[in-house]
């Protein structure tokens, strides 16, 4: 006890130049003496009125005033049922951070512990919101020193900020997310809890998002996307899809290696079928076909695999490989006959588009043959238009009579097609 009261005595000495006229030293020691002797015991609140009077007459007398202060209104607040009186103390703590601030500064650790404190206790308190963002620039004006603790908080805290105030700008909100996102980076290089720290991104990430609300982009699709790489990459898939839906970002890498992620995880119909258009467009009509195949093996209902055995089929045409565009165009119209229209058409063409490869030049009515079964398929289409066409390609009537043949006669096709059909003309030329 004796030190205390020469170390007392030393600070009253030090503070007398600075003291007020209605302020003596006796008080300031008779106070100071007051506050230590209670928080040596923990008696935090007979320590407040002590701790009051030498923040509003002695704050500069020592930091340890600011300390005690910041410790006894904290504690007793989590302690007190009474809520207005929490309300008064937590306002009290706020005062004795700035106190010490004002008198002493605040260290990179008290910085962070106050903007903290802000998030645990203000976080729904509109008042507080500005004073709160605030204090989260300042900490994060030196990301190294951030606690792990203030990175989601800072962001929250921005968010609150913004929708009470509308204030900030796309860039602000940006650079917010960029240096939450920057300093979990180098954390995880430096071996950091990695699990702890992409859990972390993972609620920016989502903040993020309610931060731009309306100013959401498709830059903000890029920053996102660096959560691909993160243990909960699925969820991150999914976020970037629903902003490319929102946005009309269309196809980006991000967005194919997101697709990419899902099939593997969580694969469905839908995701393989959005894989093979890309393959498609790209050419790459093998792969498309893979990715179609793929979706049928997931997909229960009739009708939605016969469209993608329609898909499959053009792909085949496309990729010069009629046989099979037939057989999957024959797959469509088995299971869903209703809509087996635009198939039979898509056979008849193809067999319009078939003359040169399979004629032999050595008779006419057999090399137009072709013919006479793309007509088939565009009546059983009711294709009216496809059936005319194919009629302009008949052989006149003496061109059958010629060779031994008139309508009605059975013939047969060969090459790709095999198929039997029977003779058809028209009347001229």
């Amino acid at each position: 006890m004796r030190v205390k009261y020469i170390f007392l005595f030393i600070l009253a000495i030090t503070y007398s130049s600075a003291l007020a006229q209605d302020v003596t030293e006796q008080e300031i020691k008779n106070n100071y003496a007051i506050a230590s002797d209670n928080m040596d015991y923990k008696k935090y609140n007979e320590a407040i009125p002590a701790l009051n009077w030498l923040l509003k007459n002695a704050p500069s007398f020592s930091q340890s005033v600011q300390d005690w202060s910041i410790q006894v209104f904290e504690t007793i607040a989590n302690e007190t049922g009474d809520k207005q009186r929490k309300l008064v103390l937590l306002d009290s703590m706020l005062i004795a951070f700035e106190s010490k601030r004002e008198y002493f500064g605040l260290s990179d650790l008290a910085k962070n512990k106050l903007a903290f404190r802000y998030y645990k206790y203000f976080r729904n308190s509109p008042e507080k919101y500005e004073e709160a963002y605030e204090a989260f620039v300042d900490v994060f004006k030196k990301p190294e020193t951030v606690i792990n603790n203030n990175l989601v908080p800072y962001i929250y805290m921005a968010k609150q900020y913004d929708a009470a105030n509308k204030t900030l700008s796309i860039d602000q909100k940006n650079k917010i997310y960029d240096d939450i996102q920057g300093e979990v980076a180098t954390r995880k290089a430096n071996n950091g809890n990695a699990s702890r720290l992409d859990n972390y991104m993972s609620n920016v990430d989502n903040l993020y998002i309610r931060l731009l609300g309306d100013d959401i982009s498709c830059d903000a699709m890029t920053r996102l996307a660096g959560g691909l790489s993160r243990s909960d990459s699925v969820k991150v898939s999914k976020r970037l899809m629903s902003i490319t839906l929102d946005t009309k970002c269309g196809r980006t890498t991000e967005y194919e290696k997101a697709l990419g992620i899902l099939a593997r995880n969580e694969p469905n119909p839908g995701l393989f079928k959005i894989l093979a258009q890309y393959s498609a467009v790209d050419k790459k009509y093998k792969e498309a076909i893979s990715y179609y195949q793929k979706a049928l093996a997931l997909e229960v209902d009739d009708v939605k695999k016969a469209n993608i055995y329609f898909d499959i089929a053009q792909l085949y045409y496309i990729d010069m490989d009629k046989p099979a565009a037939r057989k999957n165009a024959l797959a469509s119209i088995e299971l869903d006959p209703k809509g087996s229209a635009k198939a039979y058409s898509f056979i008849g063409n193809l067999y319009m588009s078939s003359f040169n490869e399979c004629s032999e030049g050595n008779n006419p009515v057999e090399d137009r043959a072709v013919f006479f079964v793309a007509y088939e398929m565009f009546e059983k289409a009711k294709d009216v238009a496809g059936m005319e066409e194919a009629q302009k390609q008949f052989p006149t009537k003496s061109e059958a009579f010629n060779h031994n043949m008139i309508a009605g006669d059975a013939i047969s096709v060969g090459c790709w097609i095999n198929a039997k059909t029977k003779v058809r003309t028209r009347s001229s030329n």
